[in-house]
């Protein structure tokens, strides 16, 4: 295994390089802070394992309202701790991400923001197969189908403890669940818009896994499910709130807080910040309000 380490975040030529270098089983990783502005997209096709990890740095890969962020083709990616934002492809579908019928994407501690497509505004699922923790997917938007997420050519899509939340299309501004649907759990799927009315959240089922809070959304729901309620999000929306990446907290009182069985909690939120060991209940969706922040590095 090889491991690059970007050192200029300055521009994105060295991370092309990188990602056209990889091969299977390789890594990608940071060793400096700040916004790549994309002229390209970052393409990861072939075969094989691949990993692009923020290692605790804030990274932000930007398609300048002009390109795809990201295309997946074959490979099988894993990111972890990136923010995907300004992607905009008017006339295609993924602005943020798009993963082809042959590839895979894992993704965690990440936030999807700022997208712009025809479909799949955040995220094109086109047959391939995407795993979701952690993950904040928001301020997407769709012409057509999906703001934030559209699961298409029978891909599998499972999705936990993220936050889905004011994305917009004309059908299913929140997302596109597919079929097979998307098996989520412990997510908030609140406060899309779709000019379509009835399809603000979703425009299909979703296989429900358990621990969700939807305001509005068709699907196999079971009794841990919290149906029809505002989430209560901060109004401030998407912002720093600890950690690499802006997350969207919960408000005093959310009836996201506190209601998933510990058992099935992750030991961290999408900041990075643990959960207390002594609570019997973890909160839904990618924030979690009662934590234990990552102890502060020491000095040189």
């Amino acid at each position: 295994m090889t491991i690059f380490t970007v050192t200029d975040c300055g521009n994105e030529n060295q991370l092309q390089g990188f990602v056209k270098q990889a091969t299977d089983g390789d890594k990608i990783t940071f060793a400096c802070s700040g916004t790549i502005m994309l002229t390209n997209t970052l393409i990861f096709k072939g075969t094989g394992k691949l990993t692009l990890d923020a290692n605790g740095k804030s990274i932000i890969l930007d398609g300048g309202n002009n390109v795809r962020v990201l295309l997946i083709d074959g490979i099988h990616l894993t990111l972890n701790g990136l923010t995907i934002t300004g992607g905009k492809t008017d006339q295609e579908s993924g602005g943020g991400l798009f993963i082809s019928k042959s590839g895979e994407l894992t993704i965690a501690n990440s936030t999807i923001s700022g997208n712009t497509a025809k479909h799949g505004g955040g995220l094109m699922n086109n047959g391939g197969k995407v795993t979701m923790t952690n993950c904040t997917i928001t301020g997407n938007t769709a012409s057509a189908w999906g703001g934030g997420l559209y699961n298409n050519l029978g891909g599998e899509v499972s999705i936990s403890f993220s936050t889905i939340v004011n994305n917009t299309a004309t059908i299913a501004g929140g997302l596109v669940a597919g079929y097979p649907p998307a098996r989520i759990s412990a997510t908030i799927v609140a406060n899309n818009t779709a000019k379509l009315s009835h399809t603000h959240n979703a425009s299909d089922k979703i296989a429900s896994q358990g621990f969700n809070l939807e305001s509005g959304i068709d699907g196999d729901f079971i009794s841990t499910d919290r149906h029809n309620l505002d989430p209560a999000l901060d109004s401030a929306g998407l912002q720093h709130n600890g950690g690499s990446t802006h997350t969207i907290a919960l408000q005093t009182g959310s009836p996201a807080i506190g209601a998933v069985s510990a058992q099935f909690c992750p030991l961290s939120d999408q900041r990075g910040y643990l959960r207390p060991i002594d609570i019997q209940f973890g909160d839904i969706g990618a924030y979690q309000s009662s934590y234990l922040a990552p102890p502060t590095p020491p000095s040189p």
